[in-house]
């Protein structure tokens, strides 16, 4: 959960931030000092020590038992948003300050520091990360829109997509801080139905989230401690595995998933048809090659390299075949129309069914 920079959403898209890792371990349980009730109404009060909640990670205090109760009968209304990440770097950041505050949209949010507050302040709806709505479709769209997404079925590898188990797929690189350079990885790791494991490191340093169905919590390499996710960041680490490729062609028929046929068109460089598709609060655009199948670009909202969301286009601009799976490999990316100076790194190892010690899904042991 500490990694100092926020993955996009899909493996191979990973652009770093200004700040340089911090190896920082976690502490089980940290304090909100202001009666959060009584912020929300417009009053910055202290809170008694001796009124305690105790929610996620944080203990919060109240000035009386009246506010105490009215926290405990919502509390989702009052606690600090986004699992007390700071809400300038998404929810998969590290933590924000529990004394660097804001209130936006009848929410608290917390900040890493006050450059970040300020930011925020300056346009939250851009930093917020949130569900995407579905869209409306007709029927023979609908069809054609299943029909291109049963071609890429049938070029990504045929009945073997809707069989397999599990997928391992990581990527590795370097970037300089200053005049250190590090080496990076991202990991993720999706066992078929519903559980995820997404990993960042930097050097000998590992963070991440595992999620499994509707819980999740973090991963740190230098704690044994259980951290917690909120459902806003549960949210966020299933949009990462939802925007994966294979999920997406396994999704296609499930209940809630949508497809609607775009026609031919032009993403970039590439030209194909294109198809419309949304499952799981994840709305996104496939280019297709129409004759082979192959899966030429996606588009999707996420965020950008300066952490506020943006319109992506990425352009897959290579494949690997692992165990008669083909699935893109590397890719060209633009945020809103512009590329990143920073190339996204390729994909280095990609397994197929591995053999995954359950370990991986279980919450860490106590220390």
């Amino acid at each position: 959960m500490r990694s100092p920079f926020v993955r996009l959403g899909i493996l191979w898209l990973a652009v770093a931030c200004d700040a340089v890792p911090a190896q920082e371990t976690c502490k089980r349980v940290r304090t909100f000092a202001v009666d959060p009730v009584e912020l929300l109404a417009g009053r910055r009060s202290k809170g008694d020590e001796s009124l305690l909640v105790v929610r996620g990670m944080y203990n919060y205090h109240f000035v009386s038992a009246s506010t105490k109760a009215a926290f405990e009968a919502d509390p989702e209304k009052y606690e600090v948003q986004l699992g007390g990440a700071c809400a300038r770097m998404g929810p998969l950041s590290g933590y924000g300050r529990g004394d660097i505050y804001s209130v936006h949209d009848g929410r608290i949010y917390l900040f890493a520091s006050q450059q970040c507050r300020e930011s925020f302040l300056e346009a939250p709806q851009s930093l917020l990360e949130r569900d995407d709505e579905p869209f409306a479709v007709d029927e023979a769209k609908r069809r054609r829109g299943l029909e291109l997404l049963d071609l890429a079925v049938k070029h990504a590898g045929g009945p073997r997509i809707d069989a397999l188990r599990s997928l391992r797929q990581r990527v590795t690189h370097t970037e300089k801080h200053g005049d250190r350079e590090y080496r990076v990885g991202e990991t993720l790791i999706l066992a078929f139905p519903d559980s995820i494991r997404h990993e960042d490191s930097w050097d000998d340093w590992t963070g991440g989230q595992v999620v499994v169905g509707t819980r999740g919590w973090g991963v740190d390499s230098k704690t044994t401690e259980d951290i917690p996710l909120a459902a806003s960041q549960v949210r966020a680490v299933r949009r990462i595995a939802n925007r994966h490729p294979l999920a997406i062609l396994r999704a296609r028929r499930r209940p809630d998933f949508l497809a609607s046929a775009l026609g031919a068109g032009q993403a970039g460089a590439v030209v194909g048809e294109r198809v419309e598709v949304y499952y799981d609060g994840c709305r996104m655009v496939l280019t297709v090659d129409p004759e082979s199948g192959r899966l030429l670009a996606l588009q999707a909202r996420m965020r950008g390299p300066t952490m506020a969301m943006a319109d992506a286009l990425v352009i897959f601009a290579e494949e690997r075949t692992v165990e008669g799976v083909t699935l893109p490999c590397a890719s060209v990316i633009e945020y809103d129309g512009t590329k990143p100076e920073t190339a996204p790194p390729t994909t280095t190892t990609i397994e197929i069914d591995p053999q995954l010690d359950a370990k991986l899904f279980e919450p860490p042991a106590p220390g």
